[in-house]
């Protein structure tokens, strides 16, 4: 089996939030969706979103949109590189690229998460200048905002956090119940 190692990069951060995943080169957009959301963090379901690749847009289908179904597109069609956009109000951009092309390892479980650098931005919270503000009202406890993003945030924030193991289970848990990415359990 022929797997892509990808490295996927939230754009427009003060910090870098990065993940590189691995995972088989048919995978669809649409399985492939479950794969970012939970390395990076995302919740599921939770926003609309969309891949901006050379081949068009494609997500959960809106014609009002422009979005193709991304079911019907895989990530080998789309290399070496596209956009990935998540929750059109907060305008989370990613940058995914493939910078591996190998063979499948025996006895490895793929799609997996490989390695990381940095927190997942909270949902809902503004987009690239929303989390810059956020960060700026906790880092300073006489903000007017301080107290607020506290209590959000439960306790604080840490824009540095990355666990390998989590996003593994986020991954696992994500893709259980697909059918391509789930027969490789």
């Amino acid at each position: 089996m022929r797997i892509f190692r990808l490295e996927i990069t939230l754009l427009d951060m003060e910090k870098p939030v990065r993940r590189t995943v691995e995972v088989p080169a048919d995978t669809t957009l649409s399985d492939l969706y479950y794969v970012i959301q939970a390395a990076m963090g995302w919740d599921f379901h939770s926003h609309m979103h969309v891949f901006e690749t050379h081949l068009g847009r494609f997500g959960v289908a809106d014609g009002e949109l422009g979005i193709e179904d991304a079911a019907h597109v895989t990530l080998e069609a789309v290399a070496p590189r596209f956009g990935y956009v998540h929750d059109f109000g907060d305008d989370w951009q990613h940058d995914v690229r493939v910078t591996g092309d190998f063979s499948a390892e025996p006895g490895v479980d793929y799609p997996r998460v490989v390695d990381g650098t940095g927190a997942c931005p909270p949902e809902d919270s503004g987009g690239p200048p929303g989390f810059a503000a956020m960060l700026d009202a906790l880092a300073d406890p006489s903000h007017d905002d301080h107290e607020m993003y506290m209590e959000w945030t439960d306790g604080g924030f840490d824009p540095d956090a990355f666990d390998l193991d989590r996003a593994n289970r986020r991954l696992r848990a994500g893709t259980a119940d697909l059918g391509t990415l789930a027969d490789m359990d």
